[in-house]
């Protein structure tokens, strides 16, 4: 999970939409399994797809986190 905050940390003027929204999306799949028990209401069993998404879900988080930083660079060459 410390790979999009790695890279935004190696990446320059990365900006505070980069690591919002690493954070926020970080914070949102790491409850997925707690929901998940919740809804399943704590039945046994691995959830496999979940297992999968959490594997993958570091470079989703990244792709958000790039894509926050470009739109904050386009807007503020906009503005400037």
């Amino acid at each position: 999970m410390a790979l999009p905050f790695i890279a935004i940390s190696i990446l320059p003027n990365a900006g505070r939409a980069a690591w919002l929204i690493a954070g926020v999306l970080t914070a949102i799949v790491w409850s997925l399994p707690s929901l998940d028990q919740l809804v399943r209401k704590g039945e046994g069993g691995a959830n496999i797809g979940l297992g999968i998404f959490m594997l993958i879900s570091p470079l989703l988080i990244l792709g958000g986190a790039l894509a926050a930083r470009a739109a904050a660079r386009r807007r503020g060459r906009a503005s400037g």
